[in-house]
């Protein structure tokens, strides 16, 4: 049985969001990669670009794949009737996981295929890897064009002014019922920030999310956090309500500090309390296996479980683009 876990996808520049460089990334992505990581590399293996919907006139797209941790355990001692052995040993180990994007709404299915599969922010830094190297290659590529059309000298600095590489942030998503569950092991809650990240194209879903966004734009500020805070103690009653409400949209990352009920410091984030969904029968195979994880994921938004954004009139042109571009 894998435990799914679900996230927002928020690839973006200052200028331009995910489908508006879709044709660019996701090809650099769709062929692999490899991150190495101290001694041990992270892969992205078997991916492929699908159309779930292949006769419908706006085009299903989604992106997946596996990510898998190659690496070596080692193994120093170990116990022999109650006294320790050293027996330094190692085994080859690669512990994987299945990913699922979905282009439209940018939502993120994560299943784990063994215990240690390597965590959402392990494929974040190796898609964002990805991501890197396609788009320094994409901007040498276009600073070619622009000098053999033109004649004229460009800097690649200019390029980047212009176009800047795309950042990516993979927030797991979380429920009321999931952040009410961590909040269970609070007796005082004495700190709430929230660091609030750029959306992609959906609007938010609370107007002082979007209010407080509009002044960090206003300042110019790259970063915009609240932190709500009392020494003696917040009021714990509700806040998985109000907390749930700050991050339905998936743009909000939430880290939570205070005590336990020994008096012991105790802290979280959104990895803490996303939300966990146990699911069955996972093929193996890719593309078996996606569109049986996308149908579990859309149940769920139906039940109201996981939080989606509408998909606007303009994603949905975007989509067309990137089908007739990718030939979905």
């Amino acid at each position: 049985m894998a435990n799914l876990h679900f996230a927002n996808f928020v690839c973006r520049s200052d200028k331009q969001v995910f489908l508006d460089f879709a044709e660019v990334i996701v090809p650099a992505i769709e062929k692999g990669a490899v991150r190495k990581y101290g001694d041990s590399q992270y892969i992205l293996k078997d991916c492929a670009v699908i159309n779930l919907a292949s006769k419908a006139d706006v085009p299903d797209i989604v992106l997946a794949g596996r990510i898998i941790h190659n690496t070596v355990l080692v193994r120093e001692q170990h116990l022999v009737d109650g006294e320790i052995v050293k027996d330094r040993t190692s085994l080859p180990s690669a512990p994987s996981a299945i990913f699922v994007l979905m282009f439209d709404t940018h939502r993120l299915i994560y299943a784990p295929e063994t215990k240690g599969a390597p965590s959402l922010q392990a494929l974040r830094a190796t898609i964002h890897r990805a991501i890197r190297d396609r788009w320094n290659a994409y901007l040498r590529e276009k600073k070619a064009e622009i000098e053999k059309s033109t004649e004229k000298q460009i800097t690649l600095k200019q390029l980047r002014e212009d176009e800047p590489e795309p950042k990516l942030t993979i927030l797991p998503l979380s429920n009321e019922s999931s952040i009410e569950k961590f909040l269970e092991g609070f007796s005082v809650l004495r700190q709430v920030k929230l660091e609030l990240v750029k959306p992609n194209d959906e609007i938010d879903s609370m107007e002082w999310l979007k209010a407080t966004r509009e002044i960090g734009g206003d300042f110019g500020a790259s970063d915009t956090s609240v932190t709500y805070a009392n020494t003696t103690g917040l009021n714990i009653e509700g806040a998985a309500t109000r907390i749930a409400e700050m991050t339905e949209n998936g743009n909000t990352d939430v880290s939570l500090r205070g005590l336990d009920s020994n008096g012991d410091q105790l802290t979280g984030n959104n990895d803490h309390f996303k939300i966990t969904i146990p699911a069955e029968n996972i093929p193996t195979d890719i593309k078996t296996a996606t569109p049986k994880l996308v149908s579990i994921f859309r149940e769920k938004v139906a039940e109201g479980l996981i939080y989606v954004p509408t998909v606007t009139a303009g994603v949905k042109s975007k989509l067309r683009r990137i089908g007739e571009f990718l030939s979905l």
